[in-house]
């Protein structure tokens, strides 16, 4: 296959990307953002879709990196956002890991 071939499929795969996101109710706005920011909420949403589309953990590493970047997202990332759907969490957010407890003793700073 060319590489013109590779670029118009390509394209054609993230217009029904784009398609399916706006049919869900995202916005062309939330769309662009995720080539902009590149935030991690934005990327799980899209390994849900490639997830719903059946494809494999490479194929959506590769898939993800030739959209934006090629070094954009990584494999094992992918594999573990992927997993994470298969177990069936499917929400798009990371769970809080928590904070420690600050412990501070103000008297202790105080003392000069």
């Amino acid at each position: 296959m060319s590489l013109l071939a590779h670029l118009a499929a390509l394209i054609f795969r993230i217009q029904n990307i784009m398609a399916t996101l706006e049919r869900m109710g995202f916005s062309v706005t939330f769309i662009a953002n995720i080539t902009q920011r590149k935030n991690s909420r934005d990327f799980s949403l899209l390994f849900w879709y490639e997830w719903k589309s059946n494809h494999n953990v490479t194929a959506t590493a590769r898939n993800t990196n030739a959209a934006f970047g090629d070094v954009s997202v990584s494999e094992r990332t992918t594999s573990s956002v992927i997993a994470k759907f298969e177990s069936g969490d499917d929400s798009l957010t990371n769970k809080d890991r928590g904070k420690p407890d600050t412990v501070v003793d103000n008297e202790v700073l105080r003392e000069p």
